[in-house]
């Protein structure tokens, strides 16, 4: 199954009695998976639907490629939008993350790669997070001007107040091994092991 011009993919595995396991991915590696309006809603629309799955056990989310799990946000989309464009772009943040959170069964981040702004508040939604030992994590909007907003209030609960504080105002980049050490991930590991790692 796909969605919106498969800007997510979905694959459902089914383990007979154990129930199924959704994988979806998203699919814009041209643009490091870079997310817009479009992509959100695919989202939104995707976990809402694996919701009423009552034999869903589990979904692991990730990026095409090999280099990027989400790098954020659509900046060339946003750069053209007026006030109301802007709230409704704001908006579909939220609703994609809230989606994730609502689902009754847990939700795995496979960070493949770059995680960056809105890639890093959508991990932030999953309930585990397992990641490459190359990934790199920011929220580096703030440097072209863009406020980290609305669910970046998810991180200091992972995080803690003071380094949710500092990325989301410095813009800086985290390696992964820092991002492990701080809390935001549960296991980092090298490429070749990161099916593993998520199917454990």
């Amino acid at each position: 199954m796909s969605t919106q011009d498969d800007l997510l993919l979905c694959r459902i595995e089914d383990r007979g009695e154990a129930g199924r396991i959704a994988w979806l991915t998203v699919n814009n590696p041209s643009r490091r998976n870079a997310l817009g309006m479009a992509g959100k809603r695919a989202i939104a629309a995707a976990f809402t639907d694996l919701g009423r799955d009552e034999r869903l056990r589990a979904v692991v989310i990730t990026g095409a490629g090999e280099k990027s799990f989400i790098a954020g946000a659509d900046i060339h989309e946003m750069k053209d939008l007026d006030a109301a464009g802007a709230e409704i772009e704001h908006t579909l943040t939220h609703e994609a993350n809230e989606s994730i959170r609502a689902l009754p069964v847990p939700v795995i981040a496979r960070i493949n790669g770059w995680c960056l702004g809105f890639g890093m508040e959508l991990a932030a939604a999953c309930d585990l997070r397992v990641a490459v030992d190359t990934a790199k994590f920011g929220m580096p909007e703030v440097r072209v001007g863009i406020p980290s907003g609305m669910e970046a209030a998810l991180l200091p609960r992972l995080i803690g107040w003071g380094k949710a504080a500092e990325l989301v105002y410095t813009g800086d980049i985290i390696d992964a091994h820092e991002a492990y050490r701080i809390g935001f991930l549960q296991a980092i590991t090298p490429a070749a092991n990161l099916d593993a790692k998520v199917q454990q």
